[in-house]
C-alpha cells in the first residue's frame, strides 16, 4: 500500500475513535471501503455516515481537534451535507 493510502487509513481510525468515544454509530463507504474491500480507486476520500446525538457535537469536534475542521451546524442537521475533513488536506492550507 502507498503512504498516501496509509495516511487515509490513518485518518479514517481517528475519526471512528472519536465516533465511538461520542457513542455514535457509523459506517464507512465511498473510495475508502471500496480500496479496502474491492477494487482500488484513485481518490483518497473517506465517507462516513453517521448516527450520533446532536448535543455530541461539540465533544466530537474537541476529540478532533485542531487537525480537524468540523461544521457543527451542518452536524446538528441545519444543512444538507456534513464535513469533517483535516485542514492539511486543503490544498490552500488552514483557513
Amino acid at each position: 500500500m502507498s503512504d498516501s493510502f496509509e495516511d487515509v487509513v490513518d485518518i479514517a481510525l481517528r475519526v471512528a475513535e472519536a465516533l465511538e468515544k461520542v457513542g455514535a454509530s457509523y459506517f464507512v463507504g465511498g473510495s475508502l471501503a471500496s480500496s479496502i474491500d474491492g477494487e482500488p480507486r484513485a481518490t483518497n476520500d473517506i465517507d462516513f455516515v453517521i448516527d450520533m446525538a446532536v448535543g455530541k457535537v461539540r465533544e466530537l469536534s474537541e476529540l478532533l481537534g485542531a487537525d480537524f475542521e468540523v461544521d457543527g451546524d451542518m452536524l446538528r442537521g441545519r444543512g444538507r451535507a456534513t464535513r469533517a475533513v483535516p485542514e492539511s488536506s486543503f490544498p490552500w492550507g488552514a483557513v
